[in-house]
């Protein structure tokens, strides 16, 4: 039979653990292994139970998420840890700093336990985040570049962070002329998906066979901009793949798939982590050399060419792709629509095939990709997919990437 994967819930709120867990509880393959009210007693039910994956409230008495957090790391690097709050501000910036930690996502809960009962969005997505994490072997996990015992990223110096430029600034300068396989297998579903989205029919089923690469991209083709996609673990992936990628010669656009408020402060920390100029998507927004931009979350990021021939950026408030908004495949898209055969595509960790038709449609015109592999990879979903579906010239290490990238970019 299939090992269960095994569960612990953390949260102050008796009802709120009790309305988790009876959403979890009557899956076969899912076993709740226990239920903590603190930080305190999650740690100690950690150390006895060693669950494949933790969900942990913030705020808590006696001791609260983040600590609860540092501790269950310090103890076992490949600890699988999941935020689970309200989304506030507040709760957004603690649980970034907590991704720096080592946490390896985030699930925003509805905000009463009505609330949660009547979400069945809500229950789908923790059900496939706890198939698609769990499913990942011990010590499988990258814990990133600052490793667990660092302290969190702090954001840039007010003086130095760069503001969202207006769509009146200055023209960029122009650029010079590749579901989890562990979740989505042959024999193997995702759960049940919400009213309105897809039916699981519909997801190929592109995990069979082996492995395949395409060739690599030639010495006298450049790319004009490079174009991520990334989901669970993502931001982890996204500071090391893009910590070489400073004074790139060409924009980076980013999905990464997050909710809103989130997007807007991961900006900041890949700046503070990186040095590089990001920003949160906003409509009209000029894409230029150098700098990063994130889809905003909750609303897909697509690029357009404006009246003066800038390409700029379009906010899309459209329908979900991939179970996703933002979605990846929108992004790759419009990128195609202006750059074609100049585009370079990496896709990091992430659950699910979102970025698979984009890719496809990338490498089709005449493009190239890069993927996350899967001993780096937190979830081997998104760059499993087009590494099976045969897209990518190369298959590396996310700390192997960005050096890839930029090698290619600048020949």
């Amino acid at each position: 039979m299939q090992k269960k994967k095994r569960v612990l819930i953390v949260d102050d709120s008796a009802v709120i653990r009790g309305m988790i867990a009876r959403m979890i509880q009557d899956e076969p393959d899912i076993e709740i292994v226990g239920s903590a009210s603190n930080g305190q007693m999650a740690v100690q039910m950690y150390m006895r139970e060693r669950p494949d994956l933790v969900l942990l409230d913030i705020e808590m008495p006696i001791m609260d998420g983040m600590e609860a957090l540092k501790q269950i790391m310090q103890h076992d690097r490949s600890a699988k840890v999941v935020m689970c709050s309200t989304l506030t501000h507040k709760n957004a910036e603690i649980s970034m700093q907590a991704l720096a930690l080592g946490a390896i996502d985030y699930l925003p809960k509805p905000e009463s336990a009505r609330e949660i009962n009547a979400s069945e969005n809500f229950k789908q997505t923790l059900i496939r985040m706890v198939r698609s994490i769990a499913a990942r072997g011990a010590g499988t996990s990258y814990s990133g570049g600052s490793g667990t015992s660092a302290s969190p990223p702090a954001p840039p110096p007010t003086a130095h962070r760069p503001s969202t430029p207006p769509p009146s600034s200055t023209p960029p300068s122009t650029p010079r002329p590749a579901g989890d396989a562990n979740t989505y297998t042959a024999s193997s579903s995702p759960a049940p998906l919400a009213s309105g989205q897809a039916t699981p029919s519909s997801i190929p089923n592109i995990f069979k066979g082996e492995v395949t690469k395409r060739a690599k991209p030639p010495s006298n083709w450049v790319p004009k901009i490079v174009a991520i996609g990334s989901s669970t673990g993502g931001p982890q992936a996204l500071f090391a793949a893009l910590k070489p990628l400073k004074n790139l010669p060409v924009p980076i656009v980013i999905t990464q798939h997050m909710p809103a408020t989130f997007t807007a402060l991961l900006a900041q920390h890949i700046f503070a982590q990186t040095g590089i100029e990001c920003f949160e998507g906003a409509e009209n927004m000029p894409i230029e050399n150098g700098k990063a931009y994130i889809a905003p979350g909750g609303k897909h990021m697509l690029l357009r060419k404006g009246e003066d021939g800038r390409v700029v950026i379009k906010i899309d408030d459209g329908p979900m792709e991939n179970f996703c908004k933002p979605s990846v495949d929108p992004m790759l898209r419009s990128t195609l629509a202006i750059y074609g055969s100049k585009t370079l595509g990496v896709i990091l960790t992430g659950m699910g095939t979102d970025g698979l038709e984009g890719m496809r449609q990338l490498v089709d015109a005449g493009g190239y990709l890069v993927a996350q592999d899967a001993e780096t990879s937190v979830v081997w979903g998104m760059p499993g997919a087009v590494s099976k579906a045969g897209l990518c010239s190369e298959i590396l290490p996310v700390q192997e990437i960005g050096s890839w990238v930029y090698k290619i970019v600048t020949q």
